[in-house]
Parts: structure tokens; sequence; C-alpha cells
């Protein structure tokens, strides 16, 4: 008997029992039945935490979905990207995190990925491969929080338009020039303006000091002063992972700027290997004062 022959009521008992491997399958077979099984299974999608989905040579698709307060439980799916269907076949659970591993995918299969995905809170990427940069509007750039581990440079170019809060960057190399541009589009208002924190670290190489801060205009508080610890909570706390911290690394510094079109300040730490740069809700009199 088809499904689709079956009453409303009926059909939605019939996907309520299934299994989440067999609905991933099901949702292949027709737009219908896919809008069917995300529309009717929202209260089952509420238990999941993230979803993984790990890109590989063969184009193929590992798909993991952790579930809340259930650190062992997880699903393994397999799916093949079809070139002729431009809508990726997935149950899209709107607000959720999603940790992508990626070995030289197909920049067009992750890109359709997120065209047809909602606006993600939290996205964990590794990418190992030759990515190209995504789309400047992907909604890969419009995520709260990101966190890429990037083995090449050409990786997804967070530096130039990353729209949401949070970013932690780990990458073999970091040109100067992408990371002095970036400092000085948030300086000018132009760019960053929801940027609360980011964080670089160096595989290789070292960041030059003097060179980023004075390219930048920064300002310095009196070294004879104690300047203020940045610490914020995460927009998503990764319980799934051996660092599971609530907040983001603390970190102080002498160094700030100062955005021109609000008076609003950022603290700036550069060490030989690693870049803190810390948005405080304050302008420079108010941040100033919380040294005195």
């Amino acid at each position: 008997m088809k499904l689709s022959k079956l009453p409303l009521l009926v059909q939605e008992e019939v996907l309520h029992n299934m299994e989440y491997t067999d609905l991933f399958l099901l949702s292949f077979l027709s737009k219908k039945v896919k809008k069917l099984i995300k529309s009717s299974q929202v209260n089952r999608s509420k238990k999941i935490d993230y979803i993984m989905y790990d890109c590989d040579h063969a184009q193929e698709i590992l798909v993991y979905v952790f579930y809340k307060n259930d650190w062992n439980e997880k699903l393994l799916l397999l799916a093949k990207h079809d070139d002729t269907d431009n809508d990726c076949h997935q149950l899209s659970v709107s607000g959720k995190m999603i940790d992508i591993h990626s070995h030289d995918a197909n920049k067009e299969i992750l890109e359709n990925f997120f065209t047809s995905s909602p606006t993600f809170k939290w996205i964990n990427i590794w990418a190992h491969g030759s990515t190209e940069p995504a789309n400047p509007e992907s909604k890969f750039y419009q995520a709260e929080s990101i966190q890429i581990l990037q083995l090449r440079h050409n990786s997804p170019d967070v530096l130039r338009h990353f729209q949401g809060k949070q970013a932690v960057l780990k990458c073999c190399e970091c040109e100067v020039l992408d990371v002095i541009s970036f400092l000085n589009r948030w300086k000018s208002g132009d760019a960053y303006l929801k940027l609360e924190y980011l964080s670089i670290q160096l595989f290789e190489g070292e960041f030059p000091q003097n060179e980023i801060l004075n390219s930048i205009g920064a300002k310095h508080i009196d070294e004879t002063n104690k300047p203020p610890t940045h610490c914020l909570p995460k927009v998503y706390i990764d319980y799934h992972s051996f660092c599971s911290e609530p907040n983001t690394d603390p970190f102080s510094s002498h160094a700030y700027v100062v955005r021109v079109t609000d008076n609003c300040v950022a603290s700036v730490s550069i060490q030989e290997k690693l870049i803190y740069f810390g948005v405080w809700n304050k302008t420079e009199d108010e941040f100033l004062k919380m040294i005195e």
C-alpha cells in the first residue's frame, strides 16, 4: 500500500514510528514526501542537538545526528549527491548546529546544502582540501558562530565575508594583509557589525605584531594600568567534544581600536601564533573608565 494513499493522520503515525534512518532515506522519494516528513516530525527533531556532515573524496556525504542528553547515540547515513537536483535532501532543523568535515568536497555540494538550509547557529568545519571560497552571500557566513580548521589558505574566506558574532579560525597560514584588512574594515564600520569575538591560531609562521598594530592605528592603555579581561559566553557549547568550555578564551591586552561610526572599542591581542579580537559593548570613554 502506498503511503500517499493513506489518510494524513495515518501517514503521520506511520512516520512517527519510523527510525530516523528510514525517514532520511524516505525523504529521497520526492519533494512532497520530504515536505511531509519535515512538517510532521517537528517535535522529534527538537531532540536533535546537532548534525555532522562528512564530505569525502567521492562526493559522498556521511551524516551523523547527535541527540540531546545522549553522548553515545548517533545516526550514520550515507548519501550520494545528485547533480540533477539542486535541492539537497536532508531533514533540516531550524536553528540547529552543524559540524562539517570536508575532504576536497565539491564546492557546489556545500553551497547547495547551505542554500537549502536555514541559517545555522553554529558551524564547525574541517577544511582539509582545496575547497574554493563560497559565495560571499552564502548562509555559511551568516551563522552566528563559526569554528574552522583551515589546512590550506584557499578554504572558506571567513575574514572577508563573516556576518555572525563569534569566529574561531585555526590555520597553517594566514595572510597578514587579510588580517589588517579585517581589522580596518571593522574599525571603519564597513563590516562585521555583529562581531563579538575572533581568534586566529597559526600552525606555521608568526604574526608580525608591530606591523599589524601600526597598520590599524591601534591605541594603547598605559603600561602601568592593568587592562580588562575580555570573555563572553559562547553562542553554542559543544558538549560532545573534549573542549566544552562555556565561554570564549579570556584575554587581556593593552592595545585596542575604536570604531569610527559609533566609538565602540575592541581589544586586540597579537602574539606570535595567536590573535584575539574582542568587542566591548562600550564607548572609548566607558572602556577607559573600567581601567580607572
